[in-house]
């Protein structure tokens, strides 16, 4: 909104150049939203939950495992998965990583309400494009 009213203050000026702004205004903003919805809702917080330090995401992880009253396990041989959808958290998966690619799952956290809402194959499937493993079930 901000470049808009910029784009239209510089329309007085110069109708030229105001054009172009506006087009690459627009441009930018349609670039952006299909960026964001292929973006994958997957993450790897193995390094957030095995640092000693509380980074940024910390407390909302905790937070969100504290609400659906579970409990995370603390080994560091586990690759930790958050699922999430217009930001907001719907599920942290742990998974054991055995031989070179795989993943098994041993720990799952989710809202009880997630499987009307998302597909938990596209789920896995996320999380083994994103960590480029096959998960054994």
């Amino acid at each position: 909104y901000i470049l808009e009213f910029i784009s239209v203050l510089s329309l007085e000026y110069d109708v030229k150049k105001g054009n172009w702004f506006i087009f690459l205004v627009n441009l930018l903003f349609v670039v952006t939203i299909i960026v964001t919805r292929s973006k994958n809702n997957v993450k790897n917080i193995t390094s957030i939950l095995n640092k000693k330090r509380k980074l940024r995401g910390y407390n909302m992880i905790m937070s969100f495992v504290k609400s659906q009253n579970g409990e995370l396990l603390s080994d560091e041989k586990l690759v930790s998965f958050i699922y999430f959808f217009n930001h907001k958290i719907y599920g942290i998966y742990q998974f054991k990583k055995i031989e070179n690619n795989k993943l098994v799952l041993v720990k799952e956290i989710r809202k009880s309400y997630y499987d009307s809402i998302i597909d938990q194959k596209k789920v896995f499937s996320e999380i083994e494009e994103n960590s480029k493993c096959k998960i054994i079930q």
